[in-house]
């Protein structure tokens, strides 16, 4: 983490895990300038305040037309439940939230996993921010959209990605502030291909940008030292950092490989370097850690 470079984490952890996570950042020496958690109390009081309304009228309820009342009560229920494991809508209101507040001119890494939908949240969030859906087709975009055969968001949070992407497009003109989006394989199965294949089925649009360089595709890393080389590639690290994060990794085990240089050498003979010099440089390198 540089000087001057902020670093934000968003979870859908909820919000009482606060206490926990900060002391996990505390023991790592782990600065940060914001921590985003989730509030489940919201969908929770909402669904005992229905509860409370049909109770005290149950009488009215019972004289109305009995399916018709039953399906409401179940969409309701639905898509409140659906809001409290949520994390497309969640992650995306907060990125399009901190992004009205930063300079237009300031560029984004988005680092996350591919155990829920990180990969698909940071390529929509590029979708948006070029401006690529109109805003007044944004919140019917989404209260019908589907990902991994499951609809993905209910109409209020539709309804508020719709106002903060056209904030967004409104403050900073349609472009895509993403440099990099960096996913990390904790699902060994689901590499770069497999992610772009998912996106590409939610939201068949999204692939010739991909293709065009308009949008930053995921990319799988699968350890510490891969993502030190992506860093690499960036200018955000040197290459003294990435032997730091090599010398950490070797003698470790990660989903029962153990890390040691003939690993980490195979690591750096299959990346794709930006500039070749780096690829001698570091393998040199570890040949002498």
């Amino acid at each position: 983490r540089k000087e001057g470079i902020p670093l934000f984490f968003v979870s859908a952890s909820p919000s009482f895990f606060r206490r926990t996570l900060e002391g996990v950042f505390d023991r790592f020496q782990i600065g940060h300038d914001g921590l985003f958690l989730k509030n489940l109390l919201g969908p929770i009081n909402n669904i005992v305040r229905k509860t409370f309304e049909v109770l005290s009228n149950i009488e009215e309820y019972m004289t109305q037309n009995m399916s018709d009342a039953m399906e409401r009560s179940a969409k309701f229920l639905g898509s409140t439940m659906q809001s409290m494991v949520d994390q497309i809508a969640y992650k995306l209101t907060v990125l399009l939230e901190q992004r009205t507040m930063m300079p237009a001119q300031a560029s984004e890494i988005l680092i996350g996993d591919n155990t829920e939908s990180d990969y698909f949240i940071f390529t929509i969030y590029q979708h948006l921010l070029l401006g690529a859906i109109p805003p007044d087709q944004i919140e019917e975009f989404f209260y019908h959209l589907n990902f991994h055969d499951r609809e993905a968001i209910t109409r209020d949070s539709a309804r508020r990605i719709a106002t903060l992407t056209e904030k967004n497009l409104t403050v900073h003109g349609p472009l895509n502030p993403v440099q990099a989006v960096w996913i990390h394989q904790a699902r060994p199965e689901t590499g770069t291909n497999e992610m772009l294949a998912s996106i590409t089925e939610a939201v068949a649009e999204i692939r010739p940008r991909i293709e065009a360089g308009e949008i930053r595709p995921p990319v799988a890393y699968s350890n510490a030292f891969e993502l030190a080389l992506l860093a690499l590639n960036e200018s955000l690290f040197d290459a003294g950092s990435v032997l730091r994060v090599a010398q950490a990794c070797l003698g470790q085990v990660l989903r029962d490989e153990q890390l040691d240089r003939p690993t980490l050498l195979a690591v750096v003979d299959r990346f794709p370097f930006k500039k070749q010099v780096h690829r001698e440089q570091i393998k040199k390198a570890l040949a002498e850690l």
